[in-house]
């Protein structure tokens, strides 16, 4: 990260499809706690638009960065060292979110991730992979029918729904609503989002 404002701002453009749900499902001033949160880049911003975030990461390494990266920016995130199968304990919010997570399990894991999501969140975002340019051999792709019947079977109802990372010209062509349900099938897009609210 050498250009820092640079980053930020590059990182920013590619988030704004989530902050925008966020914006829209989540009160002024309300609670979020990403699961697998990294460097927390996404809840730094979201504290310093006056939100109260919590994110939790497995990893001590990246936990550390998160908090530097806090402090350096002078934002008020909270994070924690814990395992995404015991952050059930950590309270309920407005919204839990992840970002890159869900798509390394499979079966009961995964029922149980989401499980954990719902009991945390009065809301629940969730934003996958529908393509794996890498090739990762654990991450699942999804569509938008994959994360709904996913969310479904654990009791989620799909209140919204939105693409990450389409094309340009199908983000500065399309109305949104149009966008929102081509996106991740007929317009290529690197992610998918999904809002859900607890049946």
């Amino acid at each position: 990260m050498g250009n820092l404002p640079l980053y930020l701002y590059a990182y920013y453009e590619y988030r704004k499809p989530t902050v925008t749900r966020i914006l829209k499902h989540v009160p002024s001033g309300g609670s979020i706690v990403e699961l697998g949160s990294g460097t927390g880049l996404l809840l730094i911003l979201l504290s310093a638009m006056g939100f109260r975030t919590l994110g939790i990461d497995s990893s001590p390494e990246v936990i550390r960065l998160a908090q530097d990266l806090n402090s350096r920016l002078d934002a008020h995130a909270k994070f924690l060292e814990m395992d995404l199968f015991a952050a059930g304990s950590v309270g309920r919010f407005d919204l839990s979110y992840s970002e890159g997570v869900i798509e390394h399990f499979k079966g009961d894991l995964l029922d149980k991730s989401i499980n954990i999501h719902k009991q945390l969140g009065k809301r629940v975002l969730i934003v996958v992979p529908c393509v794996n340019p890498s090739n990762e051999p654990d991450q699942e792709n999804y569509s938008y029918q994959k994360l709904a019947k996913v969310g479904k079977r654990n009791g989620l109802r799909p209140i919204d729904q939105y693409p990450i990372g389409a094309g340009r010209w199908a983000t500065k062509l399309l109305p949104p609503f149009l966008l929102n349900r081509l996106g991740g099938k007929t317009i290529p897009c690197l992610d998918v989002g999904m809002v859900f609210s607890p049946d």
